[in-house]
């Protein structure tokens, strides 16, 4: 039991570590701004798009995180320019997550991606990349577990500056 909390603090202290300020805040404004807001993700990460679509809606934000992959990449066609598509991939490498997000760019949509830290597809199609550093081994890598904790810290993250944004904008109307 501890060992797998002391994993799960120290991904998401790394990941704080790593995370780039700016691009926080450029994602930031970029989904307090869009019109609609897909989450793209599989498995485990497909958890998170979850949790992010729970999030988004209390706040009045039109977004999408659909389970199936073929409604993901349907979804992901009819997004434009005033949109945002989040994909979500620890690895970066998860074929429709990354075919989503292809189709989105084409549609110019702004693309925010969470993946690890390091080179892969995902974040080499974003506009705004966010990494995550985790500590996991071998063994519980299939669960997801440490790195699950640091992707849904960074949800957290976007979520509060969003309302925090939607609260002071609802004061001053």
């Amino acid at each position: 039991m501890d060992i797998i909390s002391q994993k799960n603090i120290q991904s998401i202290e790394q990941t704080l570590k790593i995370l780039d300020l700016f691009s926080v805040e450029r994602a930031i404004e970029a989904l307090n701004k869009a019109n609609r807001i897909d989450f793209y993700g599989a498995a485990a990460s497909q958890v998170i798009a979850q949790d992010a679509q729970q999030k988004f809606l209390r706040i009045n934000k039109y977004c999408t995180a659909f389970e199936d992959a073929y409604l993901q990449l349907t979804s992901s066609v009819t997004l434009t320019e005033k949109d945002v598509a989040v994909g979500i991939s620890y690895s970066g490498e998860t074929k429709h997550v990354n075919s989503s997000i292809e189709n989105a760019k084409k549609n110019n949509a702004m693309v925010i991606t969470i993946t690890r830290y390091g080179k892969n597809t995902l974040s080499e199609m974003a506009d705004i990349p966010l990494y995550v550093s985790s500590v996991e081994s071998e063994l519980v890598r299939s669960a997801a577990t440490a790195s699950r904790m640091a992707q849904l810290n960074i949800i957290d993250i976007l979520f509060t500056g969003v309302a925090s944004r939607s609260y002071v904008h609802l004061i001053l109307s």
